[in-house]
């Protein structure tokens, strides 16, 4: 979570949540396929690339083997 936005990355899926709490505090409309709204899912992306960078996730890895570099 930060600001307004919480986000889900769902391991093993190349699926990302993304709410607006602000508009919708209780989660219910996921925005991450609107256009709209790309730039916080590419914020959302790099942190979760640095938190995982920063505790050796294994999934990291498994990221960068399928989708390349990280975008940091």
């Amino acid at each position: 979570r930060w600001g307004r936005w919480k986000g889900h990355l769902l391991p093993g899926r190349d699926q990302f949540e993304l709410y607006d709490l602000e508009a919708d505090p209780n989660e219910l409309v996921n925005v991450a396929d609107d256009p709209a709204n790309a730039e916080q899912v590419a914020e959302f992306v790099t942190l979760v690339q640095n938190f995982q960078l920063a505790t050796n996730d294994p999934w990291f890895q498994k990221w960068i083997s399928e989708h390349g570099a990280a975008s940091r």
